[in-house]
């Protein structure tokens, strides 16, 4: 895929307005969620950027706050920018992966997140983005040891979720069972990956309803991931005609 034409000047003009001034655009990346939208046909409503520097410039921090992936998050007009250094990406700062641009992939749980690209050249790597949205698949690529280490299991647990019903997509084997194993962790899990969805995926009420025949569940019981077979048709029927309207939302 020629992603030069996929990701062209429109798509990237907050990165390139917001972020480039500012830090050299050759040490620049759109990484994760921007680039699943594109792929998925919908125009970006929020951006993550990677930029290959040891710190965010203060000049971009004096037009923003602190986020939590230790830089900085900008609302704009266009949607809200999280920007944030390579090194700082999660399984870099704990030393399991080296701080460069083509590593970033092994870092992300999911395939359709797994998307980096060069704000500069345009190209990137992106093929499991495509494939996952191609088969309709969502699987982690994630590495187990690092999955094991990853420090946000209940916002994993809700994103799963969220991207089944928001955009059809089965789960693997891995995915069911990661799913499994994050609820069976206490009694408090899913109260967990509601709170998470209700501050991240349309303030999880969508969610709350489909989760609430595992709250009484005892410690250990098996979570069945065709259970969630049914889950969202009214959420996946919408999304594939905003599909074809041009208009599905992410998140």
């Amino acid at each position: 895929m020629n992603t030069a034409v996929l990701f062209d000047d429109l798509t990237l003009s907050p990165v390139l307005k917001m972020v480039c001034p500012f830090v050299d655009c050759a040490s620049v990346y759109l990484v994760g969620g921007a680039i699943r939208d594109r792929i998925a046909g919908q125009s970006p409503r929020d951006w993550d950027v990677v930029i290959n520097t040891p710190r965010v410039p203060v000049a971009l921090r004096e037009r923003g706050s602190p986020n939590s992936l230790g830089g900085i998050k900008i609302r704009g007009v266009a949607g809200t920018l999280d920007i944030w250094p390579l090194a700082d990406t999660w399984a870099m700062r704990i030393g399991a992966l080296k701080p460069k641009p083509d590593c970033f992939p092994l870092s992300v749980v999911f395939n359709v997140d797994s998307g980096i690209l060069h704000a500069e050249t345009r190209q990137g790597w992106i093929d499991a983005v495509v494939q996952g949205f191609r088969d309709r698949h969502l699987t982690i690529v994630l590495e187990e040891s690092l999955l094991l280490q990853n420090p946000t299991p209940y916002r994993n647990v809700a994103k799963a979720l969220w991207l089944r019903a928001r955009y059809g997509l089965r789960w693997s084997t891995n995915v069911g069972d990661y799913v499994a194993w994050v609820l069976g962790q206490d009694s408090g899990a899913v109260y967990r990956v509601i709170a998470e969805a209700q501050a991240r995926y349309q303030g999880g009420t969508w969610l709350t309803p489909l989760l609430k025949p595992f709250v009484s569940n005892s410690l250990g019981t098996r979570f069945d991931p065709s259970a969630f077979d049914v889950i969202g048709e009214s959420q996946r029927l919408s999304a594939s005609k905003r599909r074809e309207d041009g208009t599905v939302d992410g998140g």
